[in-house]
């Protein structure tokens, strides 16, 4: 399996398992205020139990997480104005999870810089490296096409060969006295010759 034929299956595989990422909020008791695993302690942020503070994380890691599939699947020029919603999203994020649930939708450009900036510098880089690997991909994929294309077309018997052959003997020892376009249209002439036969 080729690794560009990997990222288009990996991308809508990620897109169909979000929702039940995000439903993972049900499995929280409701009457709970925090949860322990070891010796961390997952309280409740502020929020009326620890279930409500569990749906707002996933509320924004939901929406990141389809910036981030969308910026690094994304082929425009335009592709860098998504930066600006992951950024809110990431600050909103922060908030939450700092358990300040009062002002978690209000923005804080300035607040949220020393965050995203780090965050997004990665994600840029990641995504060029993405897009170098796949136009780097696309471009073996096309020149092993037109060499097993060339290679098909010569290993064909043909009876034109010897013919073309002499013609372009003859055409190279003309060129010095015929113009380019027109050496150029006898050569490309020449090639459908080999190529029909």
């Amino acid at each position: 399996m080729k690794n560009s034929s990997r990222r288009e299956i990996l991308i809508p595989c990620l897109i169909i398992a979000l929702p039940f990422l995000f439903y993972s909020y049900k499995l929280v008791p409701v009457d709970i205020e925090y949860f322990k695993i070891g010796s961390v302690i997952i309280s409740n942020g502020g929020h009326k139990n620890l279930a409500a503070f569990i749906w707002n994380i996933n509320v924004k890691l939901f929406i990141i997480s389809l910036l981030l599939l969308w910026f690094i699947s994304c082929k425009h020029w335009w592709r860098n104005i998504i930066l600006v919603p992951l950024i809110i999203e990431l600050t909103k994020l922060w908030w939450i999870a700092l358990g300040n649930s009062r002002f978690f939708d209000e923005i804080e450009y300035i607040q949220s810089l020393p965050l995203t900036v780090p965050i997004v510098l990665v994600v840029i880089l990641i995504s060029r490296k993405l897009n170098f690997y796949s136009k780097n991909q696309q471009l073996k994929s096309d020149v092993n096409f037109e060499i097993q294309e060339t290679f098909k077309a010569i290993s064909k018997p043909n009876e034109n060969f010897a013919q073309v052959r002499l013609d372009f003997e003859v055409l190279k020892r003309v060129k010095k006295n015929t113009s380019q376009t027109e050496y150029l249209s006898k050569l490309i002439e020449m090639r459908k010759r080999l190529y029909n036969n």
